[in-house]
C-alpha cells in the first residue's frame, strides 16, 4: 500500500507540473492574460487543492488547456490561480532555453524553471543577480517540454528575486559546460504583485 501511495503522489505532482507548461491550445473561459514588461500573467480556474479530478478530466492550472478540458465543467471545485511567466527561446531554432514561472502556493510562492534537455540534473539550476548568487533550484523530473526544477520561495526569497536587477539562470550541461540564460527584470515586481490580487 505504501508503494501505491508513493506512486499516486508522484503522478499527481507530475500532472501538476505538466499543467504549468504552456501548450498550443484554447484559452479557458473566464481567464485573463496580462503583460507586465517582459512577464506575462495568466489567471484562470484551477482545481482546489485536494479535489483534483482524475487524470484526463482536470483543467490545467493557468489560462490554457487542451480543447474540451473546461475547468468549469469538470465537476471539480475551482479557484482562480494566477501565474507569472517569462520564456526565452533560441532565435534561430526556436528551441526552449528557459521558462520561469511563479504562482502562489500555501504561504509561499512556487518557482518553477523549465530548462532544455542535456543538463546535469544533480547540479540543479541556480538563480543569480548578475554575479551574485541568490539560490539553487533542484531538478524534479524531465517532461516532453524540458527538465523541470522547482522550489517553494519564502516571502524573503521572493523579495530578493523581485529586487534583482539582472536575474540569470545558471545551468551546467552533462559535459560540464556552464551556461547562463539572462532574464529580464522589467515588470517583475508588478507581475508578482498581480499574483495575489483578487
Amino acid at each position: 500500500m505504501r508503494m501505491i501511495s508513493f506512486r499516486t503522489g508522484l503522478a499527481a505532482t507530475v500532472l501538476a507540473l505538466m499543467s504549468a507548461l504552456p501548450v498550443a491550445a484554447q484559452t479557458l473561459p473566464d481567464s485573463t492574460v496580462e503583460t507586465y514588461g517582459a512577464w506575462t500573467v495568466g489567471c484562470g480556474p484551477a482545481p482546489v487543492a485536494g479535489t483534483e479530478a482524475p487524470a484526463g478530466t482536470e483543467a490545467p492550472a493557468g489560462t490554457e488547456a487542451p480543447a474540451g478540458t473546461d475547468a468549469a465543467n469538470a465537476g471539480t471545485p475551482t479557484v482562480t490561480l494566477c501565474r507569472a511567466t517569462q520564456e526565452q527561446r533560441d532565435t534561430k531554432t526556436n528551441q526552449l532555453v528557459v521558462r520561469v514561472s511563479l504562482h502562489p502556493e500555501g504561504d509561499g510562492t512556487r518557482l518553477t524553471i523549465v530548462g532544455p534537455f542535456g543538463l546535469k540534473l544533480d547540479e540543479g539550476l541556480a538563480l543569480a543577480d548578475g554575479g551574485t548568487g541568490l539560490f539553487k533550484v533542484p531538478f524534479l523530473t524531465c517532461l516532453p517540454d524540458g527538465c523541470v526544477a522547482t522550489t517553494l520561495l519564502t516571502a524573503e526569497a521572493l523579495a530578493t528575486l523581485t529586487g534583482a536587477e539582472a536575474p540569470v539562470v545558471a545551468m551546467v550541461a552533462v559535459g560540464g559546460q556552464k551556461a547562463q540564460a539572462a532574464l529580464s527584470a522589467q515588470g517583475l515586481p508588478a507581475a508578482v504583485a498581480r499574483l495575489t490580487q483578487k
